[in-house]
């Protein structure tokens, strides 16, 4: 396992290169306080609906062992839609649960690639290949191994 530092000049190139080279990403969406039908953040949410793989009601994420209250994890097919979405955001660390979304996750095979835990500003990448760290490199992604 790697942990890494995205700084915002290399979010959009880490994002391009997850969604080409990871199966899904997944995301934790709120539900309003207010009205439990709905989600804090409903706009992201329906932009894309049409591309979830898989929900589930929450109280503790699986990959990053963070607790939510009335939340689900909704995992995405990675695509140019929904890298585009992505893409609206100018730090891995915005999707922090403020303003979008939380808890950015990717998965490669079904299992858990990169975990962005936001509120300790951890990154890691599980698994990592060959391929991953020439791309870490040739962006300048500092990243060591985490025991």
């Amino acid at each position: 396992m790697l942990q890494i530092k995205i700084d915002d000049k290399q979010y959009r190139a880490f994002i391009k290169y997850a969604m080409a080279t990871c199966d899904s990403f997944s995301l934790v969406f709120e539900k309003d306080d207010v009205d439990k039908s709905k989600y804090v953040f409903q706009d992201v949410y329906f932009t894309v609906v049409e591309f979830i793989v898989d929900k589930k009601s929450i109280d503790c994420h699986p990959d990053t062992g963070t607790s939510f209250k009335h939340s689900n994890i909704i995992y995405f097919e990675c695509n140019k839609h929904t890298e585009a979405i992505l893409q609206t955001a100018n730090s891995v660390l915005d999707w922090d649960g403020k303003t979008l979304p939380e808890e950015i996750c990717f998965y490669r095979n079904g299992e858990k690639w990169f975990v962005c835990v936001c509120h300790e500003r951890y990154l890691f990448i599980y698994n990592e290949t060959k391929d991953d760290i020439i791309f870490l490199k040739k962006e300048g992604i500092e990243y060591w191994h985490e025991t």
